[in-house]
């Protein structure tokens, strides 16, 4: 998640985010960002 915040997205986006990303399988940090990434440009 600090990946995120570094990226410019602010706390509150990441919290928004967190719990569908905690949903998700296993994976590597480089899908998980990607996954992420997704989420927070869907908004």
């Amino acid at each position: 998640m600090l990946a995120l915040v570094a990226l410019g997205y602010t706390q509150k986006e990441v919290d928004r985010i967190t719990p569908k990303l905690a949903k998700l399988p296993e994976n590597t940090a480089d899908g998980y960002i990607k996954e992420a990434l997704a989420l927070l440009l869907k908004k």
